[in-house]
């Protein structure tokens, strides 16, 4: 599941526990600072490696400072929401730390050309680019209650000692944290079954239609892009939620 909790350690002992951890921002001045401190504080206490929280302390400046500039409202007479920081961890396609940074603004986009990335703005991002292992933006819903925006996100390398350890799931508990997840981020009406060893996870599509996510112990199996299928290992349940918020927020811009 997702809170808002202090930083440190009990930020880092959700994230342990394949949770995720998010943060509003102050939506003046102090925003980049904060971030960088909660950043630094939660990674030191999961015993990163420094030059890994270097990297992201730095990451998570860029973005904070670049969502105070250019994302608070989601339109120029809108009122002002506050940016968000999650932290969350995958390993799929590789064990990976990521951090994000939302915002409620959908006009303004880093630009995907190297060398001229937010040229506008200055090169913030060609910051982010060259100190994480990949990053990207896509539509997203707050964690916090805010609704819709997008999210500008970047991913560190874990490697594999980082990896959790493995321990017995049960469909059934696994299934009903994800739909937790996705009714806490403003998805309506996530419906969940259960058998013996599966459960199923209806997450209805805006327009009509659903999307099917196939929860067994041995993690969770839906159609990606192109009908393809896609499985993803239990752990990387926070990571498979933002992967379904993203594909519901794109569903309804066609």
């Amino acid at each position: 599941m997702t809170h808002t909790m202090q930083p440190g350690y009990m930020a880092a002992a959700e994230i342990a526990e394949n949770g995720a951890a998010a943060w509003r921002l102050p939506p003046d001045p102090r925003c980049a600072s904060a971030g960088r401190s909660l950043v630094h504080d939660t990674l030191t206490a999961l015993r990163l490696p420094g030059d890994l929280v270097d990297a992201a302390v730095l990451t998570a400046s860029e973005l904070a400072t670049n969502a105070l500039k250019h994302g608070l409202r989601p339109g120029p007479y809108d009122p002002v929401i506050p940016a968000e920081l999650w932290i969350w961890s995958r390993t799929t396609p590789r064990p990976e730390l990521v951090v994000a940074v939302f915002d409620a603004c959908r006009t303004a986009w880093p630009a995907a050309r190297p060398g001229d990335l937010l040229a506008e703005h200055g090169k913030g991002l060609d910051i982010v680019g060259t100190v994480s292992g990949s990053w990207g933006a896509h539509l997203s819903r707050s964690r916090l209650g805010a609704g819709p925006g997008k999210a500008v996100w970047s991913a560190f390398p874990l490697g594999d000692a980082s990896r959790p350890a493995a321990r017995p799931v049960v469909a059934s508990a696994v299934a009903q944290n994800l739909a937790a997840a996705l009714s806490a981020r403003g998805i309506d009406d996530v419906a969940h079954r259960h058998g013996v060893r599966v459960s199923l996870v209806g997450v209805p599509l805006p327009g009509g239609g659903a999307l099917n996510v196939w929860v067994r112990a041995e993690g969770f199996d839906f159609a990606g892009s192109g009908g393809i299928r896609v499985h993803r290992p239990v752990t990387d349940l926070q990571d498979v939620a933002e992967h379904l918020v993203r594909h519901i927020e794109e569903h309804g811009r066609r």
